[in-house]
């Protein structure tokens, strides 16, 4: 559904939307996608900015850039 570098927006479970790019693609044991994304923290230990990974995530917590 996603492919490598697309830009998306992506949420934890009852947080709000954070726009990011998919890194990898990935199958778990039943078949199912999972998607680290990429994307920029801006609190992150004092430094300014600085791209961050998510852990895997499933399609329903990722949704295309309309």
């Amino acid at each position: 559904k996603f492919r490598l570098c697309e830009r998306v927006e992506f949420r934890w479970p009852r947080g709000e939307w954070i726009i990011g790019s998919v890194a990898r693609v990935s199958r778990d044991a039943l078949g199912k996608y999972r998607y680290v994304v990429a994307y920029e923290d801006d609190d992150w230990e004092g430094r300014d900015s600085s791209q961050t990974f998510t852990n895997p995530l499933t399609e329903k917590n990722i949704r295309k850039i309309r």
